[in-house]
């Protein structure tokens, strides 16, 4: 089972990158949506690839308000391909969203049970 990391919006996701001194994030939109589509009914969505550190953290909560400025809602998630369980669905303002939130979804390598924090405006 594999580790997949993405984001899912029904607003289209602007791919964006950086890889200078400690900073290294990818996030490319992509048009392939079958193994999103077990896990969302969002039509857009995004690959990440990082190294989880405070300063991508920080990035990617930017890049998080900047697109809810548009949309109601993004769709963080973390899944084991092949996992069948239902995945834990939470929820957060993006005025209370946190590095710790970060970190609890995206920051671990392992493979766990399938999650997503759906951060909304508020």
């Amino acid at each position: 089972m594999s580790l997949y990391r993405f984001l899912a919006s029904a607003r289209e996701l602007k791919d964006y990158a950086t890889n200078e001194n400690n900073t290294q994030i990818k996030i490319a939109a992509f048009d392939n949506l079958n193994e999103a589509s077990q896990f969302t009914d969002k039509k857009n969505c995004a690959t990440l690839e990082w190294t989880c550190n405070d300063q991508n953290i920080d990035l990617l909560i930017s890049y998080i308000k900047e697109h809810l400025k548009t949309c109601p809602r993004i769709e963080l998630w973390r899944v084991g391909l092949g996992d069948k369980s239902t995945a834990i669905i939470e929820k957060c303002s993006k005025n209370i969203l946190s590095k710790e939130k970060i970190k609890e979804l995206w920051g671990k390598d392992g493979l766990c049970q399938s999650a997503c924090l759906v951060v909304y405006n508020s």
